[in-house]
């Protein structure tokens, strides 16, 4: 069963203030990204540099990944506010979300977002399922910086979108929510002694 969320619970989580990245992924279908919250670095060797990141499983660009096993992961600033709207707020399955940004094509052939601060392009080590979503373990194929500016934070993004926006995020974040809370409560049921 899942906590119920405490003013306390909820501010400890907040000073937790993740970076937003986007992730995209192509397969022999298509392509899609979305943005991501759970990111880390999982190496502290320079020379074998991984990632993680935990990709939900109702999101299209999981699909992606799962077919693929490849993906690139790009950090954000300021700038790219709209790339928010584009990659997190609609789904991949109706239309190709990548249409309108330029992209290039590095060592795994994952979409990479050429205006973004710096990205990743990855392939898939290891998986871990947690019931909401799939954990990915990647190795870093590829990594370039290619602006000098702050990546934006969760909070950031808060702060600087107008409220249309921040409705918008409010209703997609409360959905996925939902769901999640199902799967992880399902996966704690099978997996967990006293669930």
């Amino acid at each position: 069963m899942c906590q119920n969320k405490t003013e306390q619970l909820e501010e400890a989580l907040q000073l937790l203030d993740p970076v937003l990245l986007a992730v995209t992924s192509r397969d022999e279908n298509g392509r899609g990204g979305l943005i991501a919250t759970f990111v880390s670095n999982a190496s502290i060797v320079p020379d074998c540099p991984r990632l993680m990141v935990g990709i939900a499983h109702q999101h299209h660009t999981w699909a992606l990944i799962e077919n693929s096993n490849r993906c690139a992961l790009h950090l954000l600033g300021r700038k790219q506010l709209e790339w928010v709207w584009k990659l997190g707020t609609s789904s991949g399955r109706q239309t190709d979300k990548l249409a309108d940004f330029n992209t290039a094509k590095w060592v795994t052939g994952a979409p990479i977002l050429t205006e973004a601060i710096a990205a990743f392009d990855c392939k898939v080590e290891a998986r871990f399922e947690t019931g909401d979503r799939t954990v990915y373990l990647l190795e870093v194929l590829e990594a370039r910086k290619m602006k000098s500016e702050p990546a934006m934070k969760f909070s950031d993004l808060w702060k600087i979108a107008n409220q249309k926006q921040r409705s918008l995020m409010k209703t997609s974040l409360e959905a996925d929510q939902q769901i999640d809370r199902t799967a992880i409560q399902q996966w704690r049921e099978q997996h967990l002694p006293n669930g």
